[in-house]
């Protein structure tokens, strides 16, 4: 029988503006999947959803109750936890919330939302992404449309936190002894034209060089891209804090002189109003933590003494060795104020860090003090399709062992893509609510909300590619860092080789592994009916052939490994010659085939990143290993002279 329900209020007695921004979202979101006549404010209507904040909840909590018949009542710890309250009731009626929009059921069913009071108090009290913004396929090559509107996704999931990591040049300026840096070195400096190839350069909405497009017509003009950078920046802030989320700026101070790494600080802080807590933390596998923190104390008591007005401060570490996470630890117990919070970065991968974790000797008090970071992508295999899962729940079930029964202060997720990653996203956001919430049922109830057909299938396809994901980080590590300085900055080879241990027989393994799950997707895709399902199985299905292409063009270069000395290029014999240019081509014609292949499922800018990134990179590569071995080095295009900053490569680790 077709209902007779017409209408909907919402209604709030607060003038907060995430509650604002609450009411417009239910009120679009209702539109958009009933046929109901939505008011806002007072007036008769046959359902009413009522919001206000109630303080004396616990920190982030939430209820919904129903006071009478279809009177919804949605109430936060504050105005961000009755945020998270109303997208929550909207996942019960039904929405599918993801990192690429929400996907709206049939019939929306509003009773299923008002069955019983229900109290959450999430395990996780500040749940986040950590955006690097620093490769061509992350959020800083967006336009800020774009990117507003992957903000309001974060929240929508129920992420109430983002840190945003800057390293010097990219999305601050300041003046020092040595003069001014200015902001709007993006990518490493690394200039990435937009190439004169039939598949990427139609691909890409840049006419000239790849960057934010409103940025572009700038970009010639570094004052004034430094200060377009810094009022992007700035913009999505705004919109972070909007819709109800903390907004964290992390930084590495490089000056030595306390002093000017407060300027530094300083400049950060008035270019950024926004930011809620700064955060100090060490580079990457610097090795030396104490003496970096040393500095970073010196730079906060200067800071004070100059009575600078602080948001929150915390300081961390990006250490991979177990040694110097200690010694870092140590340090921090003894000399860090109370009021400064602590970060760690303690490995490349979710499940890395969890093993680190395991090894760190954290105590309840530490944790206490101490937001996590974590991974639902690994940069190391960035042209790879990734699906951690199982690492997300590791990382919130050490943390509450390890805090002896209390709640988690913060845990962060690193990512770059969005869409190739919207499964892994959505599964961390909900495991930090919900500890309980296994891998295996998150899948189930996951392809159930997409209408895939054949869904115990998929959710052993998804289980299987995180193991597959896993494997790939052990096993195949680095073998899709996007950085070409990095593939070609070692002699030869050796990138591919002694320094990162792959082998044949992994890379084939890795290929299986992907084959099987995707054999599991397209079984599935056979039975799926509903268009959000198919259009999922159809772009994981892309990107796993994608992966398997990358490999195969790795996997050319390996099979030249016996006969190529990296010290001795031009020691190959007739014979062997032939072989590396045989071995050359059927590599780049393996690339051309992944650029063609990804150019056909754009969903979102990032992706158009990943291709230009891709085109400068992997064939790039293979061109110079031509030319290293057979026309004595031709000279190939990397890490800009005019750079500020440059990524290490993640620590090289051997296979397990």
């Amino acid at each position: 029988m077709k209902s007779k329900l017409k209408s909907i209020a919402i209604r709030t007695a607060s003038d907060d503006p995430v509650l604002a921004f609450a009411v417009r979202e239910l009120k679009w979101m209702l539109e958009a999947s009933t046929s109901w006549r939505v008011i806002v404010g007072t007036g008769a209507a046959d359902w009413v959803v009522r919001l206000k904040i109630s303080p004396k909840l616990p920190c982030a909590a939430f209820e919904i109750r129903t006071s009478k018949p279809r009177v919804i009542e949605l109430a936060g710890q504050d105005a961000s936890a009755t945020l998270v309250a109303a997208y929550t009731m909207l996942e019960r009626a039904g929405v599918c919330f993801d990192v690429t929009g929400p996907v709206f059921p049939a019939v929306l069913k509003l009773e299923k939302a008002s069955v019983g009071p229900v109290r959450i108090v999430p395990a996780v009290i500040e749940r986040g992404i950590r955006q690097h913004i620093n490769f061509t396929m992350d959020i800083s090559s967006y336009p800020l449309a774009e990117a507003r509107e992957y903000i309001r996704n974060l929240a929508r999931l129920r992420y109430n936190h983002i840190t945003f990591h800057s390293y010097p040049g990219q999305w601050y300026e300041y003046r020092h002894g040595g003069g001014e840096k200015l902001a709007g070195h993006f990518f490493y400096d690394v200039r990435h034209d937009v190439p004169d190839h039939p598949v990427v350069g139609p691909a890409l909405r840049n006419r000239e060089v790849f960057c934010i497009p409103e940025i572009e017509p700038l970009f010639s003009r570094h004052p004034e891209r430094s200060r377009a950078a810094i009022a992007w920046l700035r913009a999505l802030m705004q919109e972070a804090k909007s819709v109800g989320m903390r907004v964290q700026f992390s930084m590495e101070v490089h000056e030595e002189k306390p002093e000017e790494g407060a300027a530094a600080c300083e400049a950060v802080l008035r270019d950024y109003p926004d930011i809620g807590t700064l955060e100090l933390i060490t580079p990457e596998n610097e090795h030396k933590p104490v003496h970096r923190l040393e500095r970073y104390l010196a730079v906060i008591d200067h800071l004070r003494a100059k009575g600078v007005n602080l948001p929150k401060l915390a300081v961390g570490i990006y250490e991979t060795s177990p040694v110097n996470l200690q010694l870092g630890l140590d340090f921090l117990r003894a000399n860090c104020p109370p009021d400064v919070s602590w970060t760690f970065l303690p490995a490349h991968g979710a499940r890395a860090v969890a093993d680190s974790i395991r090894a760190l000797d954290l105590k309840a008090g530490d944790w206490r003090r101490t937001r996590l970071y974590s991974w639902v992508e690994f940069d190391g295999l960035m042209y790879c399709q990734q699906n951690s899962l199982l690492g997300s729940k590791m990382a919130v079930d050490l943390a509450l062992e390890g805090i002896a029964g209390d709640r988690i202060p913060g845990l962060d997720f690193n990512h770059w893509r969005t869409a190739e990653n919207r499964t892994a996203i959505r599964y961390a956001a909900l495991v930090c609510m919900n500890p309980s919430l296994t891998p295996r049922a998150f899948c189930k109830d996951y392809g159930r909300a997409l209408g895939v057909g054949r869904v115990q299938d998929f959710v052993e396809g998804l289980l299987q590619l995180d193991e597959a994901d896993v494997f790939c980080r052990n096993h195949l590590f680095n073998i899709g860092f996007c950085v070409l300085f990095c593939w070609a900055g070692p002699k030869g080879l050796a990138w591919t080789r002694s320094i990162n241990y792959w082998t044949r027989p992994s890379v084939a393994k890795s290929i299986r592994l992907m084959g099987q799950s995707s054999l599991l997707f397209e079984r599935c895709l056979g039975a799926t009916q509903q268009l959000e399902g198919r259009e999922f199985l159809r772009f994981l299905m892309n990107r796993m052939h994608c992966t398997r292409l990358h490999l195969l063009a790795v996997d050319a270069l390996l099979a030249v490994h016996h006969v190529c000395d990296d010290e001795n290029p031009g020691g190959l014999s007739k014979a062997n010659r032939t072989l590396v240019s045989a071995q050359c081509d059927a590599a780049l014609a393996y690339c051309e085939e992944y650029m063609k292949l990804h150019a056909e499922a754009l969903p979102d800018r990032g992706a158009e990143g990943t291709l230009v990134s891709y085109h400068e990179t992997i064939p790039a590569y293979v061109r110079h290993i031509r030319n290293y071995f057979l026309n004595n080095e031709a000279p190939v295009r990397g890490k800009s002279k005019a750079a500020v900053d440059a990524p290490p490569p993640p620590e090289n680790v051997p296979a397990n």
